[in-house]
């Protein structure tokens, strides 16, 4: 049972919190995803990320980890924290 698994760190200015929502899209859809699903995903982590409501000079830690059943992304920034989850499509092959 593979676990790929990755920390990334941005500040909350918003024009680098992009960067966690992109990254995470484009992550499922190498991991088999459609491009609607990494969309949605991308939607997601983006209002995620919106409603942690952190100052921009703080630091987003934001930890993806895809195993065989989902692709979890766990945002935190300036004591707050969420988890978004999204079940993986099966593998092809």
């Amino acid at each position: 049972m593979a676990v790929h698994a990755f920390t990334l760190e941005v500040v909350c200015d918003p024009r680098f919190a992009v960067v966690a929502p992109d990254v995470a899209s484009r992550f499922l859809e190498l991991l088999g995803g459609s491009p609607a699903e990494a969309s949605a995903l991308g939607q997601a982590l983006a209002a995620a990320v919106g409603s942690l409501g952190c100052p921009f000079e703080a630091v987003l830690t934001v930890a993806y980890e895809a195993n065989p059943a989902a692709l979890s992304v766990t945002l935190r920034c300036d004591g707050r924290s969420t988890v978004i989850t999204h079940a993986r499509p099966p593998m092809p092959g």
